[in-house]
């Protein structure tokens, strides 16, 4: 929470500069402290802001370019994922048609047929 979260006013009216560090930036800023119920990212002085808080390891935090790095990393496995999947339905339903396909061309139950009625043609 020194380092990470965002600046707080606070209810109270009292005016004091202050300096919290922005962690998106990776720098501190400056805001106007009201007195009461802030949070542990309030220093005095930008210097002091900077010596407790750049540099360090705060969080696993990524930048806003890297995050949209990231959805569309995770959109493209998706759409893989799924044109996959489409892929071996439609090799299915194609062997499903050429096996009924080759029943209906070439039956056993048609040679019987021609067999028998030659036989009875004699």
């Amino acid at each position: 929470e020194y380092c990470t979260a965002k600046a707080v006013t606070g209810p109270c009216r009292a005016s004091f500069p202050r300096w919290y560090f922005d962690a998106e930036k990776n720098s501190c800023d400056s805001f106007i402290y009201g007195g009461c119920r802030g949070n542990k990212n309030s220093y005095l002085s930008e210097e002091e802001c900077m010596h407790h808080c750049l540099g360090k390891q705060l969080y696993p935090f990524l930048p806003r370019g890297s995050k949209v790095v990231v959805l569309v990393g995770l959109f493209v496995m998706v759409l893989i994922v799924l044109l996959g999947a489409s892929v071996v339905c439609l090799i299915r339903v194609a062997r499903r048609n050429q096996e009924r396909t080759l029943r209906t061309v070439w039956s056993t139950g048609d040679d019987k047929e021609h067999l028998v009625k030659n036989t009875y043609v004699l």
